[in-house]
């Protein structure tokens, strides 16, 4: 896309692209028009407007701009997901970007015998996956102290945010322990807009009938959360503090408490 005076670069915490489509828990900078209201992402606004594909070879694909309320060609088709920010208009077909640029073959580190072939149905291993594989193992002493293991395909339950959303944990077996990759790293104290107090990471909390601040639903006690040493009765379930307008992305360990508290209010200027 060609880029004016018109659009303004800035950041932003999950708004909708209007290239991509991805929704509000998608976050990146972008460039936002302030005439029209349109918004892009920072790498969709840059992306070349045509492409060529290996797997689309008699066509050239174009950036599609989705309105409101469009509908678009069906999903990606290549990995059949629904956010795309390319399209062949005369055969209505749809790419995403890293899709239609990928390799027909590459090597994957948890398979290395063999070389995977791309496959234009459902594939059996996810293109980001392949492209970028997770550890086997970690080491990560703040999310548990012995060395965690990469479980494939796998329901659970995380044990630090209590969440099943992902058949693939990172497990201790000696102490039954599971968790999301993306929990590993969890910010230990943190402050959201609508708390007075500082807040701290638990593995559990007390036993008893706790309702998240947030989103104000049962948090299992027996996984972990964030909570007030101030205020005994306050936590918030961790999937909460990434929602929109929550958090404002500071890990507060190691740096020093004020005396007094900023009030949420005042950081919103109210």
């Amino acid at each position: 896309m060609e880029i004016d005076d018109v659009y303004t670069l800035f950041q932003t915490r999950g708004l909708k692209c209007a290239g991509c489509n991805l929704g509000k828990d998608y976050y990146s900078d972008g460039y936002c028009c302030f005439r029209s209201g349109l918004f892009f992402h920072k790498e969709c606004a840059e992306s070349n407007p045509k492409i060529s594909s290996f797997y689309h070879p008699q066509h050239s694909l174009y950036i599609k701009i989705l309105a409101e309320n469009e509908e678009a060609y069906g999903n990606c088709k290549l990995c059949r997901d629904d956010r795309f920010p390319y399209a062949c208009n005369l055969c209505n077909l749809s790419f995403h970007k890293d899709c239609a640029e990928s390799t027909p073959e590459m090597k994957y580190s948890c398979h290395p015998k063999h070389i995977l072939k791309r496959l234009t149905r459902v594939p059996s291993v996810d293109i980001n996956c392949a492209k970028n594989p997770l550890p086997s193992t970690i080491v990560h002493l703040k999310a548990h102290e012995h060395l965690l293991t990469l479980m494939p395909q796998r329901n659970f339950v995380c044990d630090a945010c209590g969440m099943d959303d992902d058949p693939n944990p990172y497990v201790c077996l000696p102490c039954n322990f599971m968790i999301h990759q993306n929990c590993i790293d969890k910010p230990s104290i943190i402050k959201i807009y609508r708390h007075d107090h500082r807040l701290y990471y638990n593995h559990c909390l007390d036993a008893g009938d706790w309702k998240c601040g947030v989103c104000n639903k049962e948090i299992n006690w027996t996984c972990g959360a964030y909570s007030c040493s101030k205020c005994p009765d306050f936590a918030i379930h961790p999937r909460c503090v990434k929602r929109f307008g929550i958090w404002d992305g500071i890990e507060l360990e190691g740096i020093p408490e004020n005396n007094v508290e900023v009030k949420s209010y005042e950081l919103h200027g109210m």
